[in-house]
């Protein structure tokens, strides 16, 4: 067997085969580490690079994202498939290719990660709507804050480490 170091964690297949992993405590922890080091400052690019057609899509999953929240009865399902996109679309409007496959790798992991650390149904939708405003505002720095901000533990009921 390959020693996990050399094993290729963004793998599409071996995302999908850790589906089926028995410490998802440490896999969520884990993801999120990866999210830390890497999403807010593709919200920063997203900010300074997205083209006019991706802020318009943004704006419209932005939209969704919140009517989702307000809905009663809330229903999980639908605020993975629009938190995942919204997310996504971040990455893709990054204008740097690099950050492309971190974007489809979210469609993968998000819904492991989501169902988790999501709190009862919580869609932290003020952090959202942080990110998005910076975004479309074309505030950089305020976008990379925004995500950070919402990628802290106490905001994925994950462990905070001491």
């Amino acid at each position: 067997m390959v020693d996990r170091a050399y094993w290729n964690f963004l793998d599409p297949q071996l995302i999908e085969w850790m589906d089926g992993i028995s410490d998802v405590e440490q896999f969520c922890g884990q993801f999120l580490g990866l999210r830390r080091a890497i999403e807010p400052e593709a919200c920063a690019l997203a900010a300074t690079f997205a083209s006019a057609e991706q802020r318009i899509e943004l704006s419209a999953t932005f939209q969704e994202m919140v009517e989702v929240s307000e809905a009663e009865p809330f229903d999980q399902m639908k605020w993975l498939d629009v938190d995942t996109r919204f997310h996504s679309l971040i990455f893709n409007a990054t204008g740097n290719d690099f950050f492309l496959p971190f974007g489809n790798i979210l469609t993968t992991m998000f819904v492991n990660f989501l169902q988790f650390s999501s709190d009862g149904g919580s869609t932290c939708i003020n952090e959202h709507r942080r990110i998005y405003e910076a975004i479309m505002a074309g505030d950089s720095m305020k976008a990379r804050e925004a995500s950070a901000n919402h990628l802290r533990e106490e905001n994925h009921r994950l462990p905070v480490a001491s």
